[in-house]
């Protein structure tokens, strides 16, 4: 006897059945789909290396139900975006306000020992230039 489509109170066989599930994981474009939606950004594992003092740490902070990759990718995420604010507050700076930052820095007690004598001359130099300008740029 036959089985399949055409004979609807015979079962299907094994692989007629399996055929079934794979046809219908595919949709109308013909593109592959499983169980789950796409996700406009799809989560990828890594690992990385950590001292055991400090996943001990991490474990302590953590509740029972919290997702530690969670927490580390909030954690990337803030340094991240502390990192851009940096970055956009040196890029809305004036050339005035980064020589002024510098000169401050050259001469301060706390900053001194990084930087040359004649380092905190050229600064000075340039600050004084700066300011020497005529400020309509030309």
């Amino acid at each position: 006897m036959e089985r399949g489509r055409n004979y609807p109170h015979v079962p299907p066989s094994r692989a007629e059945s399996r055929l079934q599930q794979a046809y219908s994981l595919v949709d109308m474009q013909g593109v592959l789909v499983m169980g789950r939606k796409r996700v406009s950004n799809p989560r990828v594992s890594f690992s990385i290396s950590v001292d055991s003092h400090l996943l001990n740490k991490l474990n302590m902070r953590m509740g029972y139900h919290q997702s530690r990759s969670k927490w580390i990718a909030d954690a990337i995420r803030m340094k991240l975006e502390a990192s851009d604010k940096g970055k956009d507050a040196l890029d809305a700076a004036t050339l005035e306000e980064v020589l002024a930052e510098l000169e401050f820095r050259a001469i301060h007690p706390a900053f001194r020992e990084y930087f040359s004598k004649s380092f905190r001359a050229k600064v000075g130099e340039l600050r004084q230039t700066f300011r020497n300008l005529p400020e309509s740029g030309e």
